[in-house]
C-alpha cells in the first residue's frame, strides 16, 4: 500500500513539475488542412477524408477546445493577452471539397476557420471553391485570405514585380472580387525571407503564416506564424498531441528559405 501510494506522489510531482515547466512555452495550435478528400488525382496534396475530417472535428469539441477564428488569435497576439484552451482551423488552396466536405462539419459544431486560396483558380478551375460559394460560406464564420496569386515559392521569385504581383497583387485582386479587405496572406510551402515579410507589410496584411518553418517556436513573429500539417494519417494520439499547444516544441523546424 505505501509503495503505491509513493508511486502515485511520484506522478503527481512529475507532473505538476511538467506543467510549471511548459506553461510559459503554450502556443495557441493552428492547424493546417488542404484537401478534405482522398482523390488519387492531387497526389502531392495533403488530404484528409471526409469522414476522418468529421471525427477530427468531434474530437476538438469533445475535447472542449475553444475554436477561435484568426482574427481572434491575431488580436490576442498583438495584445499580448493569454488565451488557453484554444484552437485554430485553416485550409490551403482553396479546393472545392472544403465547401463540399469540410464546410457542412464546421457548420455542424459552430467552428470558425479560414481558407487561403489562391487568387487564379477561384472560380476559373475546376475543382476549387467559386466566389457564389465563398459568399455563402462567409455568412457562417469561414473567412478568407490570400495564397498567392499562382501559388509559387516567394523566395525563388527573381523578378521584383513578380514578387510584388504575388503579394500584393493578390490582395488587391480578392478585395475586388470578394468586396471587403483581405488581413492574412499564407506563403506558399512556407517560404519567405525578410524582404517578403516587408512587401507583406507594405501590401497592408495584419498578418502572415508559414508552415514549420523559421526558429520561433512560440509564433512572436506576426509575420511568420507557425502552423500545424494534419493529413490522412493523424490518429488520435498524434491529434492530441497537435492540439495539445506544446506540440512546437518537439516539432522539426525548417530553414525560412
Amino acid at each position: 500500500m505505501k509503495k503505491k501510494l509513493f508511486s502515485f506522489l511520484v506522478i503527481i510531482i512529475l507532473l505538476t513539475m511538467w506543467a510549471i515547466f511548459t506553461k510559459p512555452f503554450y502556443t495557441v495550435p493552428i492547424l493546417n488542412y488542404h484537401s478534405i478528400n482522398t482523390a488519387q488525382y492531387r497526389k502531392d496534396t495533403p488530404k484528409v477524408s471526409p469522414e476522418l475530417f468529421e471525427r477530427q472535428m468531434n474530437f476538438i469539441y469533445r475535447k472542449g477546445l475553444k475554436v477561435i477564428s484568426l482574427d481572434e488569435y491575431v488580436e490576442f497576439l498583438r495584445s499580448h493577452k493569454k488565451i488557453k484552451n484554444a484552437i485554430v482551423i485553416t485550409s490551403d488552396d482553396g479546393y472545392d471539397d472544403n465547401y463540399l466536405y469540410a464546410f457542412p462539419v464546421l457548420k455542424k459544431y459552430g467552428f470558425p476557420a479560414t481558407i487561403f486560396i489562391i487568387e487564379k483558380h477561384i472560380g476559373v478551375t475546376s475543382g476549387f471553391l467559386n466566389y457564389a460559394q465563398i459568399k455563402e460560406m462567409e455568412k457562417n464564420h469561414i473567412s478568407f485570405g490570400s495564397h498567392t496569386i499562382n501559388h509559387v515559392y516567394l523566395p525563388s521569385v527573381k523578378s521584383e514585380e513578380g514578387l510584388r504581383n504575388e503579394i500584393i497583387g493578390s490582395k488587391k485582386n480578392l478585395e475586388k472580387k470578394i468586396g471587403h479587405r483581405i488581413d492574412f496572406i499564407c506563403f506558399p510551402l512556407g517560404g519567405y525571407n525578410e524582404h517578403i515579410i516587408e512587401l507583406v507589410k507594405q501590401a497592408g496584411y495584419v498578418a502572415a503564416f508559414t508552415t514549420n518553418r523559421g526558429a520561433d517556436k512560440l509564433n512572436r513573429n506576426i509575420y511568420a506564424i507557425k502552423r500545424i500539417k494534419i493529413t490522412n494519417k493523424d490518429n488520435r494520439f498524434s491529434l492530441w498531441f497537435k492540439t495539445s499547444g506544446y506540440f512546437n516544441l518537439f516539432n522539426k523546424f525548417k530553414k525560412p528559405n
